[in-house]
Formats: C-alpha cells, sequence, structure tokens
C-alpha cells in the first residue's frame, strides 16, 4: 500500500469510532457530497427536493418578474404620454390665441372707413350718382 492509500484508511476508521458528532453528522446529513472517483465527479442528488417544483418555482418567479417589469413600463409610457398631451393642449392654447390676434388684426387692417380713408388720401374720388347701361338692347 502506499502512504493516500494508508490515509485513506485512517481516515475511514476515524469516522467509523461512532463519536458522538460524527453521528450528528451522519443522521443530520440530508445533503449528499460530491464523490470523486478515479477522477470523475459523480453528483448524487438533494434528498427531499422535487426538481419539477423547483423548476416551477423558478418560470413563477420569471412571471412575475416580466410582468413587475411590463407594469413600470406601462406607467411609464402613461405619464410620458400624459406630458406630450399636457404640451400639445397647450401648444393648441397658443396657436389659438396666435389666429385669434392675427384675425383681430386683419378685421382691422380692412375695415372699410380705413380702406375709404386710404384712397381718398391717394387720390381717388367717392362716386354717389352711379348710372347702369343695359348693353343687351
Amino acid at each position: 500500500m502506499n502512504k493516500s492509500e494508508e490515509r485513506k484508511l485512517q481516515i475511514i476508521e476515524l469516522r467509523n469510532n461512532y463519536s458522538p458528532i460524527a453521528r450528528v453528522e451522519h443522521e443530520y446529513n440530508y445533503f449528499e457530497r460530491e464523490i470523486a472517483r478515479s477522477g470523475k465527479r459523480y453528483r448524487k442528488k438533494i434528498r427531499g427536493v422535487n426538481e419539477f417544483k423547483v423548476f416551477i418555482a423558478i418560470v413563477y418567479i420569471l412571471i412575475f418578474i416580466f410582468a413587475a417589469i411590463t407594469q413600470m413600463y406601462m406607467h411609464y409610457e402613461l405619464t410620458n404620454l400624459g406630458r406630450i398631451r399636457q404640451d400639445t393642449i397647450e401648444k393648441l392654447e397658443g396657436a389659438k390665441k396666435e389666429v385669434m390676434n392675427l384675425e383681430s388684426e386683419f378685421i382691422s387692417n380692412y375695415d372699410l372707413q380705413q380702406v375709404l380713408e386710404k384712397a381718398k388720401s391717394l387720390g381717388f374720388v367717392e362716386i354717389n350718382n352711379v348710372k347702369y347701361i343695359n348693353l343687351n338692347k
């Protein structure tokens, strides 16, 4: 026997002494350890865990996280649309005021009285008696 095999045998003998610590460790060892055999590692299943239930729990958690992120995105978009709506309402109000100002300015510029005064200042004469001629006769 070589030294490593003797060392392993000593460790096994110490574990088999059934000391109180070793007994407690053996009785309450619910998680299996990785076992090394000829350079390969074998992993035993953990006792008391259903892999399907763990998978379903992970899927539910992912769905919950996705729903929460979607809800946060929707709230962000709604507030953003509210801001855009408010900005367009303010622009519309400004445009309405500007149109009313332009209309009043246009009407005041082309008031009949002002047009007559401007025509008189340019030399036009107002005609009071207009005679119409019928050309079809």
